[in-house]
């Protein structure tokens, strides 16, 4: 039995296993933590029976056969991580993928991101896509781009997270 796999990661938010020989075995999937928005899998273009929590395996059990083929969906989301000494210091991260601001500024940048993240949080609107740049985009007029790209140009890791206070009755 061999297992392939086929996928353009990162710029693909997914993957595609495909199966030569013939064989009963339990093919294990990690659900990474950071998959909460639709990660999916299809055998052969049906779903399989049962789910997987972000964090835990999904569990495939059956007799393959030669040529069947799973395929993976991980849609990415944005989200902040913050520092272990300091919450107000962040990373962005869009998926597994870590972000960083490209900009000349030599102390932290500051990002308030409160404004367009809706009631759950979601910092999609926060971000604007550069088109025909995958995974590249625009926060508060500054530009964002995967770590793994290099660049001879000052970036940031981490920024300081600034967002309104709101008080009530001086609390």
């Amino acid at each position: 039995m061999r297992v392939t796999q086929t996928t353009r990661f990162p710029y693909q938010q997914g993957s595609t296993l495909r199966i030569a020989g013939s064989g009963t075995f339990d093919l294990h999937l990690r659900v990474p933590h950071w998959a909460d928005a639709g990660f999916s899998v299809r055998v052969n273009g049906r779903a399989p029976h049962g789910a997987a929590a972000p964090g835990s395996y999904l569990t495939v059990s059956r007799a393959w056969r030669d040529g069947d083929t799973v395929e993976i969906l991980m849609p990415f989301t944005p989200r902040t991580e913050p520092a272990l000494d300091d919450h107000d210091v962040q990373c962005l991260m869009y998926g597994p993928v870590h972000l960083v601001a490209r900009h000349e500024q030599r102390e932290f940048l500051r990002f308030g991101l409160f404004p367009s993240a809706s009631l759950s949080g979601d910092l999609v609107k926060a971000l604007t896509p550069v088109p025909g740049r995958p995974l590249h985009f625009l926060l508060d007029g500054v530009g964002i781009a995967p770590f793994f790209e290099g660049t001879t140009h000052a970036y940031h890791a981490y920024f300081r997270r600034e967002e309104p206070r709101i008080v009530f009755a001086g609390l």
